[in-house]
């Protein structure tokens, strides 16, 4: 994990994060994946190592590692190309029920699909999320989104 992920892992783990919602920029595919499950597990980890990685061992991450987690949530995509007003309305409604354990993750993992009207509704959810939940929408670029997502997100690009 870089260190500017790790001092954002940090402050998400302590309350300290001023930012709840986040524009990953990363390539689609494996990487993006890999990213999405590094992100996932640091985050929910219940006993981090000293230099702030993920320990591995804990429920959360054996979860994550089996992609059993009912703490990370993925928006789900039922058009044939693109998110539809049913795949976020799903997606906020689950978030809102709540964490099982302290936080709760909701994962967009191909953001550059939402369209006008699903980025849209999301505003809401995205300015205010619910006590507890990250939401992170992950992108080739921050620019495929409207202005108005873009600026209630934290950006990071996976590089960083």
């Amino acid at each position: 994990m870089t260190e500017v992920f790790g001092r954002i892992i940090s402050n998400i783990r302590s309350g300290s994060s001023a930012a709840h919602s986040y524009i990953v920029e990363v390539q689609p595919g494996e990487g993006r994946a890999a990213v999405i499950k590094e992100m996932c597990t640091a985050i929910l980890c219940e006993h981090p190592l000293a230099d702030g990685s993920a320990c591995g061992r804990c429920p959360s991450c054996r979860q994550i590692a089996a992609g059993s987690c009912l703490d990370v949530i993925r928006m789900e995509r039922s058009g044939k190309t693109a998110y539809v007003v049913e795949d976020a309305s799903s997606f906020m409604s689950r978030i809102g029920m709540g964490a099982y354990g302290k936080r709760i993750i909701g994962v967009i993992e191909d953001a550059e699909m939402l369209s006008d009207t699903v980025q849209n509704k999301l505003l809401k959810t995205l300015e205010e999320p619910e006590e507890g939940v990250i939401i992170l929408l992950m992108v080739s670029s921050a620019d495929k989104l409207l202005s108005a997502v873009r600026s209630r997100c934290f950006k990071l690009r996976a590089e960083d």
